[in-house]
């Protein structure tokens, strides 16, 4: 492409844009000028070409270019590159031409401090994005040359390689200086490297060179298989190297297995100088499997783990050939989380019944604790191949561990499953396939634990016990009891585990259940000679977990069962259906024996009904998280499969408890060996929607006396039933609404007092509507004056639970987007006399919800009477209505501010209509709440990791935090109790903000141009504070605000009001931003349509127009009404509006059309310094009423000027 006139001069004043789109954020676009002349300047001030990375003037300027040259390029990497082509009127030059070329995807380069090799300058600030293109891409840096200034902790001069788009919220990698060069990087999962080079004022050095290489997809899906290779392999390593290699498997429940081709590395019984280090995990830093080194290759390494990584280290003296190792992904078993079976259970292979995978090696190792026979049955056995030489793919069966010997292989397909018996206390499973042919593979059972009643076991041990235990170790074991009606109990004699006061590091924790999903008994560690531990049910589960630090010997057990005698304190028959009763500890109020357990079951009868635990008394002994006596209450019919509630114990008496939508309620009560209190008393009430009576006025249906105040109260049971009052008649003093205060009235309110939660004052002789509410208490209060008395009111109440089709628990955190839900029979009709409630959850009071209805179809009326869907921006239909919705439309939304939306679709008895779906989403938006540290104001815990994260829905607003309290430990640096605030979504992504501890509390923190703050509050094991308490504030644009309208010259659009043509909503404000570039264009509004609530001052809907970028600027005019206001045209380079609507009446609103106009239609300014056109504003159309243009004409030099006007009209 050429500029204008090439290869002549190019044209004075000339202000010419491209925009190159590749098509894709992850490209690279490459623009060649050949040849390039341009007026010369140090600064490019006069003629120039900008280029800008992305799609706009506003995107990051890669460079103003300027000077002759005969060719050179410029590359940028995005979707956008912008080029913005100016002239002045001095110097003439004969311009460009110029090409483009669009690249992506894997490939390589080079990154240069700057003058490199020649010195880098002082103070440079130079940043580098490397984009893969995707995450599934590998990205490698070799550092060819490294020489800055050192320091410790690289003070001054550095260069920090980060991951991700963004420097500020990029995640370091590692941040270098001094001139030893780096080690090889290799990142995956990441499609964004950013490198940030930085010098101070003083030293000076040669700087870096890095080659990058992007290559194809990382190595993530099972089945994946690569080759891991020694620099320079098969030809010797370098000395004084040191490599590291990560492989990702993708998820934490697949497996990675390394297999040693070749291993040629400098031997030492130690590994003291060359070696190669494996790690469990995604650094070189925790989880060490082994060190190796010599000639002898290691045997295969197999964990099921997200991560596997290595580190290869070398000395200064003797090279090798190094390694050639092949790394492997595959599926692991679907019912274990790692390839040790201690206990019975089922092994499969990867992705059963589905296929295997081609090149797989998994190992599974099978120890029944204390066994000397293992017994494997294999249900189903499908893989290639033929016996006896299993060439292809195979199971081996091999004594002890993978080196031991082979007692069995197996390959082809068997049609009836068969079992084999080994002579061992260990065997390992090996699978392995070639790369050929898959097939389903197989299914084995392993026979461990089991007893019936009258059983005792021998002792088994845990791995290696008596000596110490192995490290980074996830045992399991299962006992089955054969009837959940026996009782089981384990004997652990000795035990000695890794101590803690919440046992995190080492420990057994042994579940009431099949599985680690049931009831947990305990979590044991420490040192004991003997203790057991007994659980009832079918089922016992025990975990034991080490991890990489301190060992320990571990233990020996053994279990026994017994038939279970039902304890004389179980009651698990209690209710039935509504009443009421007690539930008490044994010898209540005397102290309760040690260990008990009593086992409580109350059945509603129904799961319509409501239970309510009231405490009248409570005495337990206590502890943090209730270890030794404690109440556990659970909903559900098994107290080993039921859902927890909360366990408490300690003096507090707990605050009441109602639990609706379900049948069952499950309360355990357990005590240890030690301390007794008095125990417990609990109230349980089983209550039932249906419900109804008359609250009448004294004396009805005679007149009611003068001067009184009586007060009702209605209770549901719960707050998610409903209470509904029907006026069946209402007489009282007066007829007008205006002066309801003053005579005699009837206040209803929602909750239990007359204090607060006013629905509405009535008097006169009309009926109020039905008033409904989903609540636990309605009151009412009738007051009377010492006039006139009438004969008073009669309502009718009634009490129901939650209907058929209700859906009161649509619940969505900020960024949520719901399926699709149909009301009841759509697309058939709906049924007749139908109400129907749904209650949305948006979880914060500063989001946004949005309904989509997709279709609508509802009899039509114009007040919508009949059927209709009326909507409310809150918890109930006592908040603020947004709008009553009937007809039909194929799609449409309604928005509302806040935590809750409450919908409640009602049909009536004639017109049938299919209904409609809907969906929600949520976001972010303007508002405040609170965030506070745990039990504050009292003591937090110790070894809490609390996570928050607030959503202001949008990166335009602004989030600000107060601290109101703030008291933790404190230390310089706050290595023990912090709370760290962020900015990001992901915390371990998130850029720091800051982090704070100690008792002073921090200054207020204001935060812009992120949508998210995230703050993580951390404490250790030693010193308890009383914690913070932040008051967060969002604040910014409202969801209706248009502020970046306008455009350059001849630009137009339309501003219209929310909903328009239909009526705007009640309650906004919106405000609109038109922006014309520079002061010397006009922007002109024309008003289409108008028809606002009319008012003589405008007090109630209006809108408001201002000369200036803000609402606060002049103002021009204020509008309501029906008349059109006459078109308003200013000289200016902002003009704003604000629309602003109150609770009542609402209207169509209006329609807008703004343009943006010059004086001269070749220049962006009023100044015309040479030749050129002058028009009127939108000629040839007609131009604005109130309109100021001035042109200024000067052209250089002139002493005559010449106006030639070819129109004038």
């Amino acid at each position: 492409y050429s500029s204008p006139n090439h290869p002549n001069n190019n044209p004075h004043n000339l202000d010419c844009y491209y925009r190159i789109n590749a098509q894709s954020s992850s490209n690279v676009i490459k623009v060649t000028f050949q040849p390039f002349n341009l007026e010369k300047h140090s600064r490019c001030n006069f003629d120039y070409v900008a280029i800008y990375e992305g799609s706009s003037t506003s995107s990051r300027l890669i460079g103003k270019f300027c000077g002759t040259n005969s060719s050179f390029t410029v590359k940028g990497r995005g979707q956008f590159m912008y080029m913005h082509y100016h002239t002045d009127s001095s110097v003439p030059s004969t311009g460009f031409r110029f090409k483009f070329s669009v690249s992506g995807g894997p490939g390589s380069g080079d990154i240069r401090s700057p003058n490199y090799p020649s010195n880098y300058p002082n103070n440079a600030d130079c940043r580098y994005r490397i984009n893969a293109g995707s995450s599934t891409r590998t990205i490698t840096l070799t550092f060819s040359a490294f020489n800055l200034e050192g320091h410790s902790y690289c003070k001054y001069d550095f260069v920090d390689i980060r991951v991700g788009f963004k420097g500020n919220a990029a995640t370091p990698v590692r941040k270098y200086c001094g001139s030893s060069t780096p080690a090889p990087i290799t990142i995956t999962g990441q499609q964004y490297v950013y490198i940030q080079f930085s010098t101070d004022g003083s030293v000076q050095r040669s700087g870096f060179r890095i080659q990058y290489t992007i290559s194809g997809i990382s190595q993530r899906a099972p089945g994946s298989t690569g080759l891991i290779k020694s620099p320079n392999y098969p030809s010797n390593y370098p000395k004084n190297t040191e490599c590291k290699y990560r492989v990702n498997s993708g998820t934490s429940s697949n497996s990675i297995a390394f297999n040693f081709l070749a291993f040629n590395l400098e031997p030492n019984t130690q590994c003291r100088f060359d070696y190669l280090q494996v790690f469990n995990g995604p650094t070189t830093i925790l989880g060490s499997i082994g060190k190796y080194c010599g000639s002898t290759n290691p045997s295969t390494i197999t964990r099921t783990t997200s991560y596997m990584s290595m580190k290869f280290k070398t000395d200064g003296s003797v090279t090798r050939s190094g390694f050639n190792v092949r790394y492997s992904i595959t599926v692991m078993d679907n019912t274990h989380t790692g390839s040790y079976y201690p206990s019975s259970g089922t092994i499969t292979s990867p992705s059963y019944p589905a296929n295997y995978h081609n090149n797989a090696e998994n190992n599974y190792v099978i120890k029944p604790p204390g066994a000397t026979r293992i017994q494997l049955v294999f249900t189903n056995f499908i893989l290639e191949g033929s016996e006896p030489s299993c060439q292809y793919d195979s199971v081996t069966i091999k004594r002890g561990t993978t080196h031991g010997t082979q007692l069995d292989k197996f390959c082809g397909t068997k049609s009836a499953s068969f079992t084999r018996t080994y002579i061992a206390t260990q065997l390992t499973l090996m699978f392995k396939t070639d790369r050929s042919i898959v097939r389903s593979g197989f299914r084995c059972v392993t026979l461990g634990l089991t007893g019936s009643a009258g059983y005792t076991s021998p002792f088994y041990s845990s791995p290696n016990h008596p000596n110490n235990n192995p490290h980074n170790l996830d045992c399991y074991y299962r006992i089955n009891a054969q009837s959940s009606s026996n009782v089981i109990k384990v004997t652990f004699q000795p035990f000695n585990l890794e101590k803690h006061s919440r046992c995190n590091f080492d420990y057994v924790a042994i579940y009431e259940g099949a599985g680690n999903s049931s009831r947990l008994i305990g979590k044991f560690c420490g040192t004991n000679s003997s203790f057991s531990v007994k659980g009832r049910g079918q089922y016992m589960y025990m975990h034991y977990h080490t991890d990489s630090s301190v060992p320990s010997t571990g233990f020996r057990f053994k279990f026994s069962v017994s038939a279970s005698t039902t304890p004389a304190c179980d009651q698990l028959s209690i209710g039935g259906g509504p009443g009421s009763g007690d539930i008490r500890s044994p010898n209540y109020p005397s102290n309760y024996p040690n260990n008990a357990d009593c086992r409580y079951r109350i059945n509603a009868g129904s799961s319509t009904r409501t239970i309510t635990l009231t405490f009248s008394a409570f005495n337990l002994e206590s502890h943090s998280y209730c270890k030794y006596d404690f109440v556990d209450i659970r909903v559900g019919f098994q107290g080993n499969a039921a859902t927890p509630i909360r366990k408490y114990c300690g003096s507090s008496t707990p605050a009441p408890i109602t639990i609706t939508g379900q049948q069952y309620v499950y309360i355990q009560f357990s005590t240890d060996g030690s301390v007794q209190r008095s125990g417990f008393r609990i109230r349980y009430t089983i209550s039932a929607p249906g419900s109804t009576g008359l609250i009448k006025s004294p004396n009805y249906p005679s007149n009611y006396p003068k001067n009184i105040e009586c007060k009702y109260r209605v209770n549901s049971g719960s707050s998610s039933n409903w209470i509904s009052l029907y006026f069946l008649a209402a007489i009282v003093d007066l007829t007008s609404f205006y002066v309801v205060n003053r005579f005699d009235y009837l206040e209803v309110f929602n909750g239990p007092t007359t204090t607060t939660g006013s629905i509405g004052k009535y008097c006169g002789s009309t009926s109020p509507n039905i008033i409904t509410q989903i609540t636990s208490d309605m009151s009412m209060k009738f007051k009377t004056d010492g006039s006139i008395t009438h004969s008073g009111f009669n309502v009718r109440y009634s009490i129901s639970g939650v209907g058929e089709y209700d859906n009161l628990g649509l619940t969505g955190p900020a960024g949520y987007t719901s399926p699709f839900y149909s009301s009841p029979n759509h697309p058939s009709n709906n049924p007749h006399n139908l109400d129907c409630y749904y209650r949305i959850n948006a979880q914060s009071s500063s989001n946004v919800i949005k309904v989509t209805f997709q279709p609508f179809n509802l009899e039509k009326h114009s007040r919508c009477n009949f059927d209709y869907v009326a909507i409310y921006e809150g918890a109930n239909n006592s908040s603020r209505l947004i709008g009553k919705l009937c007809g039909t439309n194929s799609s449409f939304s309604v928005k509302g501010r806040g935590q809750f939306m409450y919908m409640h679709y009602h049909t009536d008895s004639s017109v049938p209509s299919t209904g409609f779906r809907f969906k929600f989403s949520v976001s972010g938006g303007p508002g405040s709440g609170e965030i506070g540290s745990p039990n504050h104001p009292s003591n937090y815990p110790n070894n809490v990791d609390c996570r928050y994260r607030i959503d202001a829905g949008s990166s335009t607003r602004t989030i600000t935090l107060t601290f109101s309290a703030f008291n933790l430990e404190g230390h310089s640096y706050c290595k023990f109790d912090f709370v760290d605030i962020r900015v990001g979504f992901q915390g371990n992504a998130a850029t720091p903000v800051r982090k704070y501890c100690g008792s002073s509390p921090p200054a207020p923190i204001t935060i812009t141009g992120q949508q998210y703050v995230y703050i993580q509050f951390s404490t250790d094991g030693s010193v308890q504070r009383s914690g913070f308490r932040i008051q967060y504030t969002i604040s910014g644009p409202n969801d209706c605000d248009q502020l970046n309208l306008g455009g350059a010259p001849g630009s137009t659009g339309l501003i219209k009001s929310p909903n328009f043509p239909s009526n705007y909503p009640k309650n906004i404000e919106c405000k609109y931003r038109v922006n014309s570039g520079v002061t010397s264009n006009s922007i002109a509004f024309l008003f289409l349509a108008f028809n606002l609530e009319p008012n003589p001052q405008c007090r109630y809907d209006y809108l408001q127009v201002f000369n200036g970028p803000t609402t606060t600027s002049r103002l021009i005019g204020k509008y309501c009404g029906v008349t059109y206001p006459n078109s308003i045209t200013q000289t200016t380079s902002d003009m704003s509006m604000k629309f602003k609507t109150d609770g009542s009446i609402t209207h169509s609103g209006f329609n807008i059309r703004y343009s943006i106009s010059v004086t001269n239609d070749t220049h962006t300014g009023g100044y015309f310094p040479s030749s050129g056109v002058i028009s009127s504003p939108s000629y040839p159309a007609n131009y604005h009423n109130n309109a100021e243009n001035n042109y200024v004409v000067k052209p250089p030099g002139a002493t005559r000027i010449q106006l030639v006007f070819t129109d004038f009209l």
